[in-house]
């Protein structure tokens, strides 16, 4: 199995507290990056893209588990107004 695909399915097992502890890991990791380019210490310049990917990979699971499980209806005014008629009869 590859690294990337290690990765994948390590983020995908994560629980959202793990998953929101790893996000602030990772932001202050490319923080830390920053600083090291701007003092001319950085070794390796894809530690930059590959930690922004797993930034975006994280967020992404968090926001999967956060958002709502289902969006509203839409309520159609006409089957709104048959509704409220059909109640209005009986």
């Amino acid at each position: 199995m590859s690294k990337m695909v290690h990765e994948r399915n390590e983020i995908r097992e994560m629980t959202l507290a793990a998953a929101i502890e790893e996000l602030a890991k990772a932001r202050r990791h490319l923080f830390d990056l920053r600083l090291q380019k701007a003092r001319g210490e950085v070794k390796d310049v894809r530690e930059f893209s590959k930690t922004r990917k797993r930034i975006a990979r994280l967020m992404f699971k968090i926001h999967s588990e956060t958002r709502m499980p289902h969006a509203p209806e839409v309520v159609d005014e006409e089957d709104l107004a048959e509704e409220t008629e059909s109640e209005s009869e009986e």
